[in-house]
């Protein structure tokens, strides 16, 4: 064999090799994909039937359940039981004229018998409140299918008129005793009920509580009487009523009508109060409001502002210019007083509010000098309005 037979005959081997490695690689592969959807198959068989056993568990759990609040399964057993409970019901709850009837009964296969009661009875809306609180917080298989509730002309009574399915499952007990555990959906006090039932307005939106708007803090002299009125305003414009909540300090009243707070107090520093204001509407709507009294020393007295009299060189005019026996002479007329000032140069003058000094006359005008300011005033001028421009000046 010669040397490029022999290259060839170790490429086809090598090719050969090749090709089995690669068949070997993907039946490998192949094998293990099988095996992935086998467990993944499992898995989920082993799911399901985890969920099945659960729902299994539960709706025995749920049948249990059931069991519990059902009447008994003996026919007659379950009417007078039902039939007892509901006319015990209506006494308790204070209603009248109470009357139950048994309409008729109906199976569902071989898991229930459905009983059908309907009941009427007159009362006021507070004991029909009580009546529908005690049917639902007691737990039995039972229902409301129909209501009505119709007012009774000229009276605050109200007639009630309900038809009731109850359900007896057929494997409880034949005495089967009334659920011992109330509902759970349903609140144990009856008066969270009734305080949001009565107190509805069904003719207007619900009722806003009254807002706060005035100052959170006041100010009290000591040993001296006080009084303020906290501001609430309503948004619906009810009337607000106002009195002090929590532990109300010594010598601080309040007037419950007016909502004026009165105080005296003979000690500095702070006094804090609660303020409690509740609307008219319906239902009342309730807020506090937190305030703080400030207790003060009394300020000093105001000083009375002085009163300053008329100044009579607002009517001081310069009413000529006159040259005599060889110098210039001003003439200043005081209107108010009828006066007539004739001033020279260095001459010393007083007009209501303006004291000072005459520096130079001449024909054109005549110059004064007033705290050291210095100004001049023309024929028919005023002194006062010359002296108040030379401050701008």
């Amino acid at each position: 064999m010669t040397k490029r037979e022999r290259i060839l005959a170790i490429a086809v081997g090598g090719i050969l090799v090749l090709l089995v490695l690669q068949w070997g690689l993907n039946r490998f592969r192949d094998a293990r994909s099988q095996r992935d959807i086998q467990i993944a198959r499992m898995e989920s068989e082993l799911q399901t039937a985890n969920g099945i056993k659960r729902m299994g568990l539960s709706a025995t759990d749920r049948m249990a359940g059931f069991l519990r609040r059902s009447l008994p399964s003996n026919g007659d057993e379950a009417v007078n039981a039902y039939m007892e409970w509901l006319y015990t019901l209506m006494e308790a709850s204070g209603v009248s004229g109470t009357d139950v009837k048994r309409l008729n009964s109906a199976a569902s296969g071989d898991l229930y018998r459905a009983y059908t009661y309907r009941v009427s009875a007159n009362g006021d809306m507070e004991e029909m409140v009580w009546l529908l609180h005690a049917f639902h917080r007691t737990d039995y298989l039972h229902r409301i299918r129909s209501m009505t509730i119709k007012p009774v002309r000229g009276d605050a009574q109200l007639t009630l008129s309900m038809t009731i399915e109850v359900l007896a499952m057929n494997e409880a007990a034949d005495k089967q005793p009334a659920p011992e555990e109330p509902s759970p959906l349903v609140e144990e006090d009856v008066e969270v009920y009734v305080e949001a039932i009565l107190n509805r307005n069904f003719f207007a939106p619900p009722n806003q509580p009254p807002r706060y708007a005035g100052n959170r803090t006041v100010e009290a002299v000591v040993d001296s009487e006080f009084s303020f009125t906290p501001k609430f305003d309503d948004p619906d414009g009810d009337e607000v009523l106002l009195r002090l909540a929590g532990e109300v300090p010594e010598g601080v009243r309040i007037d419950e009508r007016s909502g004026e707070i009165r105080l005296r107090r003979s000690e500095l520093g702070e006094l804090a109060l609660t303020v409690e204001a509740r609307d008219s509407g319906r239902p009342a709507r309730v807020v506090q409001q937190q305030l703080l009294v400030n207790v003060v020393q009394a300020p000093p007295p105001k000083e009375e502002p002085k009163t300053t009299a008329f100044d009579d060189a607002t009517q001081a005019f310069v009413t000529a210019l006159i040259y005599s026996r060889g110098s210039w002479e001003a003439w200043v007329t005081v209107r108010t007083k009828g006066e007539k000032l004739e001033l020279r140069a260095g001459d010393e003058f007083e007009v209501g509010e303006l004291s000072g000094k005459v520096i130079d006359v001449t024909q054109k005008f005549v110059q004064l000098e007033v705290d050291d300011r210095r100004f001049t005033v023309r024929l028919d001028g005023n002194l006062a309005d010359a002296a108040k421009q030379s401050l701008v000046d």
